[in-house]
């Protein structure tokens, strides 16, 4: 038997469209459980918070109580630009949960990456209406604030909301642009610098405070469409807190391709393919092995780990091939809170795949015109990184002989010369992997490209940092460079 359509779907309730989009959505709110996390430092602070509900009637609603009456504060967050259209579609929908809850939010709030100049001129009014609304006393503040009324009401209905003006005045709220909640490197200062300053863990040391992060937001994911009380939570920061070895000690993996060698610190996970691999003949495995066995085993490893620690962090020390490198980030990927620490060769220092990114990082990346014989009509594309050299030749003189049907070859390389110095830190890595994953995306959808071939010459740590950022943009059949050419090797699924 069909189902019936709800006669009352455009009233709004908890199994409205609206309120189960983001459990029906599945990956991808990175932002938003971000965000969550590191506002509840700030939550907690307030003696009146109670708990949150995460994708309940939205991204997040927030519940206080005093002595009298619970107070609800509702979230809806956003990871781009609002344009005006777009305010215009949340404004709707708050208000139809508005009507649909009987009133009873007592806050609507809108938070963005960023808005339009538009979007950004209602909001600077709204607080500049509101902070005189305090100024004034009551019987005075019609009177003094008749042409402030006026010129806020003018930029509500310039962007099509009039409609909604008495809700917009005594509801409406926007957090513009205070943190990027796509970096979890800032996030995690946000959140340790928080939390420190409250009352009951200030005694605390911010490294022992870290933890909880890694905690909480996987708790956060774990109660998608649940209630999350303020005792549950405020038990999981204490037990981190008071018992830290309970998240586990680090997680240190030796993985062996070229050889198999001793390594510090020692390991707790160990992968060794190197009976597979020999460095001097260049000897990788044929791609049946990879696919079959060797990547398989790389998801088993995040599988059995992720059962016994909530520790996401992983310390990595091996000399393996770049495609074994990419492999292993894409099967340990950042939207799963996995990060990496690794020593990049010939620099000391260590790597880490959650320092922070370099604000506006610029990179080099074009797409190359090529001739007939190697361009052909076809549903896939070529990326071709070239970071410690040129890598160009060999993939032009690869497709020549191939006839892999390629629509077009994308060439992405730092902005100064390749080298084995062209990209000097972990931040420099993190921001290359993060732009090349945009210009990734963005040539898959313009060329509707069904398949990547992705060969990459550059640093292991690049390549990791790379292959955790490398989900949801298809297959990706990656690349091994056997003198006097390439050689494919596995074929991962995003």
């Amino acid at each position: 038997m069909e189902h019936q359509q709800d006669s009352n779907e455009s009233e709004f309730s908890l199994l409205h469209p609206m309120a189960m989009g983001g459990i029906n959505g599945g990956d991808g709110y990175t932002f938003q459980e971000r965000y969550i996390v590191c506002n509840i430092p700030k939550w907690l602070s307030d003696p009146q918070f109670m708990r949150i509900m995460y994708e309940g009637t939205g991204d997040v609603d927030v519940v206080y109580k005093n002595e009298l009456k619970s107070f609800y504060d509702h979230i809806q967050v956003k990871d781009h630009n609002v344009t005006p259209a777009e305010l215009k579609q949340v404004v709707d929908g708050f208000v139809k949960i508005d009507n649909g809850t009987e009133k009873i939010y007592r806050h609507f709030i809108l938070t963005s990456l960023s808005v339009s100049q538009t979007v950004k001129s209602l909001a600077e009014a709204l607080i500049r209406y509101r902070e005189a609304e305090i100024l004034y006393a009551e019987n005075d503040r019609e009177k003094a604030l008749r042409t402030t009324k006026e010129a806020l009401l003018r930029k509500i209905e310039d962007l099509g909301i009039k409609d909604h003006t008495d809700f917009i005045l005594k509801k409406l709220k926007f957090e513009i642009g205070k943190f990027d909640f796509n970096d979890n490197g800032t996030c995690k200062r946000m959140f340790i610098s928080t939390l420190v300053e409250h009352p009951k863990y200030k005694e605390n040391f911010a490294h022992i405070i870290a933890p909880v992060y890694s905690v909480l937001i996987e708790q956060v994911l774990a109660h998608r469409g649940k209630v999350f009380e303020s005792d549950k939570i405020d038990i999981l920061i204490n037990t981190v807190l008071l018992n830290p070895q309970k998240i586990g000690k680090d997680n240190v993996l030796h993985f062996h391709n070229w050889s198999f060698e001793k390594f510090d610190p020692e390991a707790t996970i160990k992968l060794d393919w190197s009976h597979l691999f020999d460095r001097d003949t260049r000897l990788v495995p044929d791609a049946d092995v990879w696919n079959n066995e060797l990547i398989p085993q790389l998801l088993t490893a995040r599988k059995d780990l992720a059962k016994t620690t909530t520790n996401r962090h992983i310390i990595f020390r091996g000399k393996c091939s770049l495609s074994s490198c990419i492999a292993l980030g894409l099967a340990f990927p950042e939207v799963g809170n996995w990060t990496f620490e690794l020593i990049q060769p010939p620099q000391t220092k260590p790597w880490r795949s959650d320092a922070e990114k370099i604000a506006g990082y610029k990179f080099l990346h074009k797409e190359i015109s090529t001739s007939t014989d190697i361009l052909r009509i076809g549903s896939e594309v070529a990326i071709v990184f070239s970071i410690t050299g040129k890598a160009i030749p060999d993939v032009s003189s690869y497709f020549t002989t191939s006839f892999i049907p390629i629509k077009k070859i994308i060439s992405i390389e730092p902005k100064s010369l390749p080298g084995n110095f062209s990209i000097q830190n972990d931040s420099e890595a993190v921001s290359l992997a993060s732009a090349a994953k945009d210009v990734i995306k963005q040539m898959v959808n313009k060329y509707k490209a069904t398949k990547i071939h992705l060969f990459y010459f550059g640093p292991a740590g690049l390549a990791i940092f790379l292959g955790q950022k490398l989900t949801s943009v298809g297959a990706i059949q990656l690349y091994e460079f056997q003198d006097p050419g390439y050689k494919p090797s596995c074929l991962l699924k995003s």
